[in-house]
């Protein structure tokens, strides 16, 4: 919609509670609306002059999608790095794991997420580490995963949401304040080898 010249300008709103009007300097128009969530109206001169145009607010809410849609991108984005800086060197890319030596995380995590036992202990192994071993696709794996503490809140409720959205899984995103609840008390890695052997996470993700 062209700028609005300076002399009275008047919004009109018309939705099905009482209409609300705006006056500020400019040439006196007025503005309708369906109250429909796309909006659809006209925008034009009440003093009679020019002509009037058609205004579409899908334009508006086609705007709002995509701003969320490049957040959206920009978060899957930071948290993909975070996981390849971290995470990859082990559990590979894709986070398809190694057979025998370290664990699948796509496709697994994901069921994991979905328990309540199953997110501490992901918040857990992140955060101080693991060590023993652990039974994955049938094969039992030996070995030491180290803390990964120093990354912030954030990073990690990006990074374990990633993993958990692999191979299509769409469990809850985890956030800053789910992870900052368990820095205290610290658990030491056997603790966190213990919360991993769950039998309800086994059975969720064998």
């Amino acid at each position: 919609m062209p700028a609005l010249a300076p002399s009275v300008t008047s919004f009109r709103f018309a939705t099905r509670r009482a209409p609300v009007s705006l006056r500020s300097q400019g040439r006196k128009r007025s503005l309708s609306f369906s109250p429909h969530p796309f909006f659809t109206g006209e925008v034009a001169r009440s003093d009679g002059g020019g002509e009037r145009r058609p205004f579409v607010w899908q334009a508006v809410a086609v705007s709002f999608a995509v701003a969320l849609g490049l957040t959206s991108a920009a978060h899957a984005e930071t948290a993909a790095k975070i996981y390849d800086q971290n995470c990859s060197v082990c559990h590979q890319a894709g986070g398809m794991g190694m057979s025998g030596t370290y664990p699948r995380l796509a496709g697994r995590a994901s069921a994991i997420a979905s328990l309540p036992q199953g997110r501490r202990a992901m918040i857990s192994a992140v955060l101080y580490g693991m060590a023993g071993s652990l039974t994955v696709d049938g094969n039992r794996i030996v070995g030491v995963m180290p803390p990964f503490s120093q990354l912030s809140d954030g990073d990690i409720a990006q990074v374990l949401t990633y993993v958990s959205h692999l191979s299509g899984g769409k469990p809850k995103a985890f956030t800053a304040g789910e992870v900052a609840a368990f820095r205290h008390p610290p658990l030491t890695s056997a603790d966190t080898n213990g919360l991993a052997k769950d039998p309800a996470l086994a059975k969720a993700a064998p």
